[in-house]
């Protein structure tokens, strides 16, 4: 899922874009364990003063009833690739996060660039 690429991604990033983020969840989690990474759809790259965020949906493989008709799908093999992704994903747009780029939660240190791919930029 990750493309090693060896640009600023931070500077890059654009809505559209997917990125890998530990998007917190409410399930329960052991003591000192962190989310796990999943891909995210940058909805808005906003500017506080000389800080950048970005504006993230929740992504998932999982295809239930909630949120329904409040989601980006991406199902068909080019999307799959172009957006980094592995597997037909949605993202759930009743579930975003406003997060700056320099956000630990992306651990761009461990995992590489954390822009996976570019999904429905135009």
């Amino acid at each position: 899922m990750f493309d090693q690429h060896s640009h600023d991604w931070q500077q890059d990033l654009a809505p559209g874009d997917v990125v890998l983020y530990r998007f917190p969840t409410t399930e329960d989690l052991p003591d000192g364990e962190a989310p796990k990474m999943r891909p995210c759809l940058v909805l808005d790259t906003p500017r506080l003063g000389d800080r950048r965020f970005a504006k993230l949906a929740y992504g998932s493989s999982a295809y239930g009833k909630s949120n329904r008709g409040r989601e980006v799908l991406v199902r068909q093999a080019p999307s799959i690739t172009t957006a980094g992704l592995d597997r037909p994903s949605r993202f759930t747009l009743n579930r975003t996060l406003l997060v700056s780029l320099d956000h630990p939660g992306f651990e761009a240190e461990t995992h590489g660039d954390p822009a996976s791919g570019t999904s429905m930029r135009r």
